[in-house]
């Protein structure tokens, strides 16, 4: 049905309309050169999705800046003025969710955990090689978009291990998203260093 309405509304069943969507025109000028999905977009969505660093000390990550250089506004970029803030591009889903460390403990050999694992990478290779890490967020959202699949991992993962460490880690990831949805509270209220990022971006108010 989706792909019927895209060859009606756009003349295109793969079209999905995002080449209408406005924004900086850094972001939106990738897009036109290189398209929606390309495997030139993989190291800067690997890096923030698995590896991402908030800003530290007030200073923009360089890593991401080199690899992601593509979705940032010339000119300086806005950073927090204190030690620790998040990353306006992406961080780590194992920094602000550290609980799903433990869907590496997973059993390998049961099908259900084997086919988690394909069921998680069949979404998660798309959106590696898409053409933006989610820009303004607090961690990085596109992981919901496999959270069935991280989620049995974790319940397999914390079956035989279920203690103190692991409600310790759930408690803690708990705690950052509650930070995280008050930046982004601040950030979309006008507040903060956020909000600067969002004029950057030309997000809508």
């Amino acid at each position: 049905m989706l792909l019927a309405y895209n060859a009606a509304r756009f003349g295109y069943a793969l079209d999905f309309g995002y080449a209408y969507v406005e924004g900086a025109p850094n972001i939106t000028g990738t897009y036109m050169r290189y398209g929606g999905f390309n495997l030139r977009y993989l190291p800067c969505n690997l890096y923030v999705s698995l590896a991402g660093l908030p800003d530290i000390l007030g200073h923009f990550s360089p890593i991401a800046a080199r690899l992601c250089d593509y979705l940032l506004p010339s000119g300086p970029l806005p950073v927090a003025n204190r030690w620790l803030a998040p990353n306006a591009l992406g961080i780590s889903v194992f920094l602000t969710t550290p609980a799903l460390l433990y869907l590496f403990y997973a059993r390998r050999r049961r099908p259900l955990v084997l086919a988690a694992w394909i069921g998680l990478l069949s979404v998660a290779l798309p959106l590696w090689m898409y053409h933006n890490t989610g820009s303004l967020q607090f961690g990085y959202r596109y992981s919901l978009d496999a959270a069935p699949f991280w989620m049995m991992l974790i319940a397999d993962g914390m079956r035989e291990r279920w203690g103190w460490w692991a409600r310790a880690l759930i408690i803690l990831s708990i705690l950052i998203n509650l930070a995280g949805m008050t930046w982004m509270f601040r950030a979309f209220s006008g507040f903060g260093w956020f909000s600067m990022w969002r004029s950057l971006l030309e997000l809508p108010h």
